[in-house]
């Protein structure tokens, strides 16, 4: 009886971004005996094959880095502000307004840049004194 035997098909590239390598497996289904033909490969003997992934995507998010506007966020931009969802707050208070024209009180207003859940209040939060 001959041997019979066969390659399966390439895993995937063992990388998800860069080179890395592609891998087959030789399996024998039925070994030679009774002075039957040989596979030309062993069994589980592997191939492999360089592979090349030009889309770095590190947060998994089907968006290449190279054109992912934030790419360490796989939320992105869901509420499209123009800022990375999920990033620490950026923020600031203006300058307290000046008492001029008989006014009694003075007003600053918190200006919220890069939302986030760490914000201290919400964007033109007005405070008076």
């Amino acid at each position: 009886v001959d041997c019979v035997g066969g390659w399966a098909g390439w895993a995937t590239c063992d990388v998800t971004c860069g080179e890395g390598e592609l891998v087959r497996t030789y399996f024998i289904t039925t070994p030679a005996s009774n002075g039957g033909v040989d596979c030309p490969y062993n069994h589980m003997e592997t191939l492999a094959e360089d592979c090349v992934l030009p889309c770095c995507d590190d947060d998994d998010d089907n968006i290449c880095d190279e054109v992912d506007s934030c790419p360490n966020d796989s939320q992105n931009d869901q509420d499209n502000d123009g800022y990375c969802d999920g990033t620490s707050c950026e923020a600031y208070w203006t300058e307290w307004s000046d008492c001029t024209n008989g006014a009694a009180t003075t007003t600053r207003t918190y200006v919220v840049v890069v939302p986030g859940e760490d914000c201290e209040s919400a964007d033109d939060t007005v405070q008076e004194k």
